[in-house]
């Protein structure tokens, strides 16, 4: 028995995955959606006639991971699916040959028409191979103790080998959470990072010995949209802090995550985080000369005057018939 079946192939990757292609009946926009008029026979099993092509940079990370999916659907299904998620941008129409569906084998006793809507898809995961992951460390910052505003930036370093590129790679995206010390407040923050709390543009009471009541250290959660970062390169989100009065030894903390659904592309977790500190300001504008070492400035200074005092003596002992 032969069928006529209009049907839509759907296909979604991550940025840049896969190779450039031109079919004539495919259009090209957030994802590729190719249309197909064929005459079907019943239990056939059918393939594209040109295969697609996944293209991995050379210099990707091991263990990057990125996806690609297919889903079938028919006419009536297309159209319920923009019904309820809305009409797709147009996209680029193709303007080469068409891709056809080509019979390769055919199954006896399968049914013809589609009982079971939850398996016309598929989805496959691509895996980067090799053993030589990256390293990701943490970047931290330290704070003046004096009182007022103050900026930094914290982050991380990939130390390589290799790339990290999101997208396509879902798990070379870092997430990153900036923990501050307690007793400051957040004047600005990098517009990738997301507060999670909700005092930490305040500016904490200063009354309590041993940190402000009810006040938790200023978080935040910071994520870069999109990352291309070559062995040595830092990615760093940049904060501006406000310190109401004069601060003690303090510390806060960043820590580095990469997002894993599967396997994680950094080599060693031990260096993800690093702190953020605050030096208690030491007082005065500079350093103080006491004691023994002022005592001893002093003597060196004396001898190198009276050595001075001897040497120019000397010079106007000299005799005529000397110069």
């Amino acid at each position: 028995m032969l069928t006529h079946w209009r049907s839509k192939a759907v296909i979604n990757a991550d940025q840049g995955v896969l190779a450039d292609t031109n079919f004539g009946n495919c259009t090209y926009g957030y994802s590729i959606a190719c249309t197909f008029e064929t005459t079907l026979t019943a239990a056939g099993i059918y393939r594209v006639s040109v295969p697609f092509t996944l293209r991995v940079p050379r210099d990707a990370v091991a263990a990057s991971q990125t996806t690609l999916s297919v889903q079938w659907l028919t006419a009536a299904e297309w159209q319920d699916w923009q019904a309820d998620f809305g009409e797709l941008s147009p996209g680029r129409p193709g303007t080469g040959p068409d891709l056809e569906l080509d019979e390769v084998a055919v199954s006896a006793g399968l049914p013809q028409a589609d009982t079971d809507n939850d398996d016309n898809g598929s989805y496959t995961t691509v895996t980067v191979a090799g053993g030589r992951r990256t390293d990701v460390v943490a970047i931290g910052a330290a704070i003046p103790g004096t009182a007022g505003a103050h900026t930094i930036t914290v982050g991380l370093v990939n130390q390589g080998p290799g790339t990290m590129r999101y997208p396509p790679f879902a798990n070379n995206v870092p997430a990153v959470r900036v923990t501050l010390p307690l007793r400051m407040s957040v004047v600005t923050a990098d517009d990738r990072c997301t507060s999670l709390s909700e005092d930490a543009y305040e500016t904490p009471p200063s009354s309590a010995p041993d940190g402000p009541a009810g006040f938790s250290p200023p978080e935040f959660s910071c994520m870069p949209r999109s990352v291309t970062l070559r062995p040595g390169q830092h990615l760093t989100f940049r904060f501006t802090v406000r310190i109401a009065r004069a601060a003690r030894d303090e510390e806060g903390s960043v820590q580095v995550d990469l997002y894993s659904g599967g396997d994680n592309v950094d080599r060693d977790l031990r260096n993800n985080q690093a702190k953020i500190t605050v030096k208690a300001a030491a007082g005065g504008g500079g350093l103080p000369i006491t004691g023994t070492t002022a005592a001893t400035i002093a003597s060196g200074g004396l001898l190198l005057m009276l050595l001075g005092a001897v040497v120019v003596a000397a010079l106007r002992r000299r005799t005529p018939a000397q110069r």
